[in-house]
């Protein structure tokens, strides 16, 4: 997929009845909506951003899109859209009401920016990912913390959590994905080294069976999440990987990166 001018830096994609969409941003200051089956620009480019933009959400419901500026990379709607979470660069995560946009909660308790968030399948938890090498997981109404920091080797770039909320995974500056217990923050075996560059973005597949990891090294790989080995062939591109995404259906993994081009692949 051909149209943005600049790295590719998220990719989401959306189903609405029968039409499968993907939705990007890019450090070219736009936000952009493909056809999937086609691969065609729909509309025009979303404008509106002074600088690159890097995180987009999309509610459940497919009515609202929010996309985040290079200051505040990551959002992500609660799952009832009741509230959005963002985290930042100055070190903090915060939720707000996504009809008013009020503050209702804000975490500062991270020692270096904050590069990732996640909210449980159940919406009742919410993890976040810093560049102090922990993460953080917290009540989502209340804020309050329910595990010790869970202590990686380097910095932490992403998270996702298994569709039954019972696992967390995380993937790191150092190449390494990490898996955990959700309810306990105990650590489950050793890191697996996933690639051999910063892994800048995960997903997980619909059924939890699939891990995706996009990285530095110019690749995208799939894991099977419960034996840890590679799954199917290596993604590749021409240089650094940033975003990858599972279809809702999980037949489809869209990857961009750098090269300023989106790939969809058919894993099927």
């Amino acid at each position: 997929l051909h149209g943005h001018t600049n790295w590719v830096q998220e990719l989401i994609f959306s189903k609405n009845m029968d039409e499968l969409k993907i939705i990007s941003t890019s450090s070219d200051e736009t936000v952009r909506i493909w056809d999937a089956g086609t691969g065609k620009q729909v509309g025009e480019p979303l404008l509106g951003h002074a600088a690159g933009t890097c995180g987009i959400a999309i509610s459940t419901d497919g009515t609202k899109i929010l996309s985040g500026g290079d200051n505040g990379k990551i959002i992500i709607f609660s799952p009832d859209n009741k509230t959005f979470a963002s985290a930042s660069w100055d070190g903090t995560c915060t939720v707000w009401n996504s009809e008013s946009g009020e503050l209702l909660l804000d975490f500062d308790d991270h020692q270096d920016k904050v590069e990732t968030v996640a909210y449980s399948p159940s919406g009742v938890k919410i993890a976040s990912g810093s560049f102090d090498h922990t993460i953080r997981i917290r009540n989502a109404h209340t804020g309050e913390r329910l595990t010790q920091p869970l202590l990686h080797a380097d910095a932490v770039r992403s998270i996702v959590w298994s569709p039954d909320g019972r696992q967390l995974i995380s993937a790191c500056n150092d190449g390494q994905i990490y898996f955990w217990s959700a309810p306990t923050g105990t650590q489950l075996g050793s890191p697996l080294q996933a690639h051999l560059g910063p892994i800048n973005c995960m997903a997980i597949s619909p059924s939890g069976s699939l891990l995706a990891s996009a990285s530095s090294d110019h690749t995208a790989r799939l894991w099977n999440t419960v034996t840890r080995q590679p799954f199917g062939r290596v993604l590749q591109h021409s240089d650094m990987v940033g975003t990858v995404a599972f279809s809702p259906g999980g037949q489809f993994v869209a990857t961009g990166g750098i090269d300023d081009i989106i790939f969809l692949w058919d894993i099927s």
